[in-house]
């Protein structure tokens, strides 16, 4: 056993290899000191143990990049608030984690580390030493990772000064807790953000064990996978599920754009905020908040969505995009920042582009062999993120923050207008230059 576990260290992408070495570690323990007498009454348990695990569904709910790690930073608890209360979420705010010293925020992937009430069974049997689910939760940890405990009681201890310097020499990016922390000013020390219920002067060991690193826990009334998005602020903590934290993102950001438009309003002209807000989508073109982001030109859509959960995004008036307004060779082709976003038919989505592909017929194009209207925008191959939607196209399914790749004309772009016809769903472990690049060369292939 200790074999296949180096071995998965070293072969296995980390979460994954953190998992699948805890259970490992855990069916060691559980069963080497008996392998004299393997017919033993507790040799049962660790099987069905084993056997159980294998019926759970994946601890992990996907991967958040560093890119949209930082945008979402960016961004306050309250705003992702917002975001997830649009999509029809349920809340995701830790009750109780409260931030240790005033000025602290944290932005990092989740890792997890689940305690349970002790029993002194539990305590025995339990990886001692460098094994224990805590110390293999802290070595997973980094400068992009946030550690969440789950504490049994708001006033149990998680750890202190000791267990926590490991922590520190990590580069650790946060810690939060729905229970508390212990030699607090030591901690303050260390440099870390953490956020807790409280702070406390008792033992941890005395009522509670660590027992699982990276599995999904639950914390100050909150499920939290590992992987997903930690977030927390002076206002506290929210958890961002990494299998919609782009939609999230869009939504919020969207919301905080337009919110300052608001509140610049308000401050210009004064008058009861009820004029422009709270709002929630359908934002409808007639109303006095449509109105005025109509004169400030900010686009945005809005839809309720024929599931029943609701969507908001907003997009900037200009982009930037690659356009030719005269053949001729590669000089022509200019890059221009004050381009028009194209505006949206129904049974279209406006995808905000990650990549376009570079193709021999875009220069046919450019240099007029293949005649087209001037002045147009480069490229016929792209992919990227649904920035909007319109409904007959959210009635096929597509989604705010959904990964899409397509062939169109006019790619070399910040945003393209696509029929959701031409829309092709990138699954999330496929690269986007990867399946940008299989549209027009992938039919090539195939034709």
């Amino acid at each position: 056993l200790q074999s296949i576990i180096r071995r998965l260290v070293v072969q296995a992408p980390g979460a994954l290899a953190a998992m699948l070495a805890a259970t490992l570690r855990r069916s060691a323990a559980a069963t080497l000191p008996r392998a004299a007498t393997i017919a033993a009454p507790r040799s049962a348990p660790a099987f069905l143990a084993a056997s159980r695990a294998l019926a759970t569904g994946p601890a992990s709910g996907g991967a958040v990049s560093d890119e949209l790690l930082e945008k979402l930073s960016t961004l306050s608890t309250q705003s992702l608030i917002d975001g997830l209360w649009v999509m029809g979420w349920p809340t995701s705010f830790i009750e109780g984690a409260r931030p240790l010293a005033k000025g602290m925020k944290c932005a990092g992937r989740a890792v997890t580390l689940n305690f349970v009430p002790q029993r002194p069974d539990i305590a025995a049997d339990k990886p001692a030493g460098v094994d224990s689910p805590e110390y293999e939760a802290f070595e997973l940890c980094g400068p992009k990772n946030v550690l969440v405990m789950s504490s049994v009681g708001p006033w149990e201890s998680v750890g202190g000064d000791i267990k926590f310097l490991r922590l520190q020499q990590l580069g650790l990016g946060g810690l939060v807790t729905d229970g508390s922390v212990r030699d607090t000013d030591e901690i303050l020390g260390y440099g870390f953000p953490v956020f807790s219920y409280s702070t406390t002067p008792k033992q941890g060991p005395a009522a509670m064990q660590p027992w699982e690193c990276n599995g999904v826990i639950e914390c100050g009334k909150v499920a939290v996978r590992p992987g997903d998005a930690i977030i927390g602020d002076q206002d506290g903590v929210v958890v961002v599920p990494a299998s919609h934290a782009q939609q999230v993102y869009d939504i919020a950001h969207g919301r905080e754009e337009i919110e300052v438009i608001i509140k610049q309003e308000l401050m210009k002209n004064p008058g009861p905020p009820g004029k422009y807000y709270p709002f929630k989508p359908p934002i409808k073109k007639e109303s006095p908040l449509g109105k005025l982001l109509d004169t400030k030109g900010v686009k945005y859509f809005s839809t309720s969505a024929f599931s029943g959960r609701r969507h908001f995004s907003s997009v900037p008036a200009t982009m930037k995009a690659a356009m030719v307004r005269e053949t001729g060779d590669a000089g022509v082709l200019k890059m221009e920042t004050e381009v028009p976003v194209p505006s949206l038919n129904d049974g279209q989505v406006l995808v905000n582009n990650e990549f376009a592909g570079i193709n021999f017929i875009d220069t046919y194009h450019r240099s007029g062999l293949y005649a087209r209207d001037l002045p147009f925008v480069g490229g016929q191959e792209g992919g990227g993120k649904i920035a909007a939607l319109t409904p007959k196209a959210e009635a096929q399914g597509f989604k705010l923050g959904q990964r899409v790749a397509y062939s169109i004309l006019g790619t070399y772009s910040d945003y393209s207008a696509v029929p959701a016809a031409k829309l092709l769903p990138v699954p999330d472990n496929v690269p986007m230059d990867v399946a940008v690049s299989c549209v027009v060369q992938g039919l090539t292939a195939h034709y």
